[in-house]
């Protein structure tokens, strides 16, 4: 990894291939977009946004040509500017000004916010879409509906979906701003975002923020408690990441073998939604109460 940064960081030629090939391999593995999307936020954290911006339009052009030439689609590249490419640049501009993780991550849920907020403002009825998109999906696949008693189970899930969507890209533009942070300290300060990972915490207005959520949800009727729950989902995800960090500091802090963090991730791939609620409740929590006192003050938690 160390090596593909330093050849990202040899000029903007190299950041700008780095970038776009990375994007159409996402197409085939979609975890290589998470490359594409590193590559940029490297140069942006490095030289500034404007290296940033040239890198995105470079990488901009390369891919719609491509996607033209091989696949007849040069939208795609559009797609990415606007999913992956320009939050991931907005966010290691914050950072690189701000040079605090924690707002920087708090910031990168307003992304999902606006998906949700937009779903709602041109769909009349989400989780109705969505049951009609799962229906139609199935007379495709030519596959029997299921029967009348899994009705309430899918609208609980189709209520749900769009904040799911929202927060499944959050967390993608978080992932590429994380391996762009994790680059950096490679070439420029090893140990640097072990350290800043580690110090990692939401706030406590983001916590209020959770917790009104979570009171319209129950309080209110529809359609504002769908909206209250769906955006929810999203800010559940950051206070999810900030969990992460409280166990990765903890172990570090005890000295604790690495099996301990392999047991969690492997949780949280197992019983995905009782781990990540759980951790997300732990880091919910730590902004209250300061879990991590024990191995020093947690950034911005005040």
């Amino acid at each position: 990894m160390k090596l593909l940064a330093a050849y990202i960081m040899r000029g903007r030629m190299q950041a700008i291939l780095v970038t776009a090939v990375a994007a159409l391999l996402s197409l085939l593995l979609p975890p290589f977009s998470y490359f594409s999307g590193a590559a940029l936020g490297l140069v942006t954290l490095r030289t500034g946004p404007r290296s940033g911006l040239t890198v995105f339009a470079g990488a901009l052009l390369a891919v719609g040509l491509l996607a033209a030439v091989i696949l007849q689609q040069p939208l795609i590249a559009a797609g990415f500017a606007i999913v992956l490419w320009l939050p991931v640049l907005a966010l290691a501009t914050v950072l690189q000004q701000t040079v605090s993780l924690s707002r920087t991550v708090a910031l990168s849920g307003l992304f999902g916010v606006l998906l949700v907020l937009g779903a709602y403002f041109v769909l009349e009825d989400p989780a109705g879409w969505w049951m009609e998109t799962y229906r139609q999906l199935l007379a495709q696949a030519g596959t029997q509906a299921p029967g009348p008693e899994m009705e309430p189970v899918l609208r609980e899930v189709a209520g749900i979906m769009t904040g799911a969507v929202a927060a499944a890209l959050t967390l993608s533009i978080v992932g590429a701003l994380f391996i762009a942070r994790w680059w950096q300290a490679l070439l420029y300060n090893p140990g640097g975002f072990r350290e800043e990972f580690h110090r990692l915490a939401l706030g406590r207005s983001l916590t209020l923020v959770a917790l009104v959520l979570m009171g319209a949800a129950i309080v209110l009727g529809d359609p504002a408690a769908a909206l209250a729950a769906e955006l929810l989902v999203v800010v559940m995800l950051l206070f999810l990441i900030n969990g992460l960090a409280v166990v990765h500091g903890l172990v570090a802090r005890i000295g604790a073998g690495i099996g301990w963090l392999i047991a969690v991730y492997l949780m949280l791939l197992l019983a995905l939604p009782q781990t990540a609620v759980t951790l997300a409740v732990v880091g919910l929590v730590d902004n209250w109460f300061g879990f991590r006192t024990y191995f020093g003050r947690s950034e911005d938690n005040k």
